[in-house]
């Protein structure tokens, strides 16, 4: 597996797909309403990510496969603010089909390399 950073394109898509799971779970959570879940989720997203790919301190990549296919993605925050020296993992996401196969452990470790990498 490669890491990579996450293209524009590929940002746009896991923006949608993060907003929608994350106002999916706050619904079945019972803490927003229906009607209100989709804004809510954009905007804590656009509240984290506010320059976008741009955003200082956060590390967005794409996982791909042997053959230079997208499996997965990674989605780290530097520094957190709060707690000298921590990051944080927002997401590890592994393409539904791709599953089962260790992927999502072998992000962890990566996610891990990269903090240890970036101090």
């Amino acid at each position: 597996m490669d890491l990579r950073p996450m293209t524009a394109a590929e940002f746009q898509s896991f923006r949608e797909e993060e907003v929608v799971g994350y106002a999916d779970d706050k619904v079945r959570a019972g803490t927003w309403s229906l009607e209100d879940a989709a804004q809510n989720a954009a905007g804590e997203f656009d509240e984290l990510l506010p320059d976008g790919l741009a955003t200082a301190n956060m590390l967005l990549l794409t996982a791909d496969d042997e053959l230079g296919q997208p499996v997965g993605a990674l989605w780290l925050c530097l520094n957190r603010g709060d707690v000298a020296g921590a990051g944080w993992i927002y997401d590890i996401t592994i393409v539904a089909e791709q599953r089962g196969r260790g992927l999502g452990r072998e992000l962890l470790t990566r996610a891990e390399r990269e903090f240890a990498r970036r101090g």
